[in-house]
C-alpha cells in the first residue's frame, strides 16, 4: 500500500488497519476509536499493542482509511488483523455480532474498488 522508494508509513499498517475495524466493530466515530486506542486495555490487547503504541493522530487514521479504499494491497493485512481481533474479542462478545460490521466494512472497500 505504501511506496517503497517513498519511505514506509509511521505506524505498522496492521495497528492502523486493526483499528479501523474496531472503528467498525462498534460503531464508533474517528475521536472515539482513538480514545478506545488510547485507553482501553482490550483494544491494545486485540493490536498487541505496547502503552508507548497508542497513540495515534486523527489524520493517520483519515489517511490510512483513504489509502485502503483507494488499493487492493490491504487485504492479507485486512484477514490478519481480522483473525486475531476475533481470536481476542470472543469470549466478550458474541461473534456474529463481531463480524456483521467486519463484513460490512469489506463490502464498503469492495464497492469503492478496494
Amino acid at each position: 500500500m505504501y511506496c517503497p522508494d517513498n519511505g514506509r508509513p509511521n505506524r505498522a499498517v496492521q495497528t492502523v488497519l486493526g483499528m479501523h475495524i474496531l472503528k467498525e466493530m462498534f460503531d464508533l466515530t474517528d475521536e472515539q476509536a482513538l480514545e478506545q486506542l488510547e485507553f482501553n486495555l482490550l483494544w491494545h490487547h486485540a493490536l498487541r499493542l505496547d502503552i508507548e503504541e497508542t497513540h495515534l493522530p486523527q489524520k493517520t487514521l483519515h489517511n490510512f482509511r483513504l489509502r485502503l479504499m483507494a488499493q487492493d494491497g490491504g487485504r492479507v493485512a485486512f484477514c490478519e488483523t481480522t483473525d486475531r481481533i476475533i481470536e481476542a474479542l470472543a469470549d466478550t462478545v458474541e461473534i456474529e455480532q463481531v463480524m456483521q460490521p467486519i463484513y460490512n466494512f469489506k463490502a464498503g472497500a469492495d464497492e469503492q474498488g478496494g
